[in-house]
């Protein structure tokens, strides 16, 4: 991305660090979203948008330099949010082809009062 989208965006362009790091990371997302929807054959764009979200971390991140904080806000988005968003990817690729997931409920007896 560096090779090929920054140093192009800045030299050639004339773009703005900050502009130069937007365009990377939208391309960047979009290609994530594509890694996503074609496995499972479905756009629905949240894989691309949970990335773009990472745009405003990175900035709280930033302003929690060397705070411990931080560090845990990175991780948690890094281990809990991008595997939630491909399990949501594997929820709408089962009900597309399967129908809607139904879970049982079991009638309310004295044994639960």
């Amino acid at each position: 991305m560096l090779t090929h989208v920054y140093s192009p965006a800045r030299n050639t362009f004339g773009f703005s660090k900050t502009t130069s790091y937007l365009i990377c990371f939208l391309i960047s997302a979009a290609f994530h979203e594509l890694v996503i929807a074609v496995p499972f054959q479905i756009l629905k764009l949240w894989t691309f948008f949970g990335m773009m979200a990472q745009i405003p971390l990175v900035m709280i991140s930033g302003n929690l330099r060397g705070n411990q904080l931080g560090n845990i806000l990175f991780w948690a988005s890094i281990v809990l949010g991008q595997p939630f968003l491909v399990l949501m990817m594997y929820r709408a690729w089962y009900e597309k082809n399967y129908g809607p997931i139904e879970i049982p409920v079991e009638p309310m007896t004295m044994m639960y009062l």
